[in-house]
């Protein structure tokens, strides 16, 4: 006698069954690895940002915080101390962000903004209030040999084809805009209404003094 009760519903029945993971100790031994990192699907091996760490820790204190980022592509390589003028309209803008933040403060509910700038960042690239994006890579496994010839695996990731059109993802690598994502620490209010109007200053902000860099170098042309 069978009991319907213990059958799978209609659909189901064609899904493999769930394979939990390895034990660490069993890759270990079967690769000759001395470290293995075990993560879940929604994990992730790299740790935040120094910025952004340092932004978030400064917001726990009270302070208004910024955390800045460029987009830099994969082929470019910078020495230390190696200086770079396609950074100084960058720092520009950042200045002007942090003095409208400086003068008038965050947003309620607002714990700190992330800004990101496209690569191609020029007088006149528009600024967009964003949100952040979930998910931006896909993950893989590299397996590679270190000088003595043991293999190790490094967690890797592409970038996704696809993005929400309204993150930072989105601005930065699509549309080339400056991206500025508000971030809360208490992660249950809702913000998004209150930063339409941070978001209105600081285009008009960043507008005028890319109308002043304009008239200069209208003038040195003359």
């Amino acid at each position: 006698m069978t009991d319907d009760r213990l059958k799978p519903q209609a659909g189901l029945d064609h899904i493999s069954a769930y394979v939990p993971g390895r034990p660490i100790e069993d890759v270990q031994r079967e690769f000759g690895l001395l470290e293995v990192i075990k993560l879940a699907s929604n994990e992730n091996p790299a740790a935040p940002t120094p910025k952004a760490v340092a932004a978030m820790e400064a917001a726990l204190l009270g302070i208004p915080s910024l955390a800045f980022s460029m987009e830099v592509p994969g082929n470019k390589q910078f020495s230390h101390g190696q200086k770079n003028n396609r950074f100084d309209l960058p720092a520009m803008v950042a200045a002007e962000i942090t003095h409208e933040v400086l003068l008038n403060g965050l947003p309620p509910g607002v714990s700190l903004l992330n800004v990101n700038f496209p690569w191609k960042t020029q007088v006149g690239t528009k600024v967009k209030m964003t949100s952040i994006e979930v998910r931006k890579y896909r993950d893989y496994v590299l397996q590679r040999k270190d000088p003595r010839g043991r293999p190790y695996y490094w967690v890797w990731g592409s970038r996704l084809p696809t993005y929400k059109k309204d993150s930072d993802v989105y601005a930065v690598h699509r549309d080339e805009i400056i991206s500025i994502s508000p971030l809360s620490l208490d992660l249950t209010p809702s913000v998004a209404g209150q930063t339409r109007s941070l978001g209105k200053h600081l285009e008009s902000r960043i507008g005028a003094m890319y109308d002043t860099l304009s008239r200069i170098n209208t003038n040195k042309d003359d």
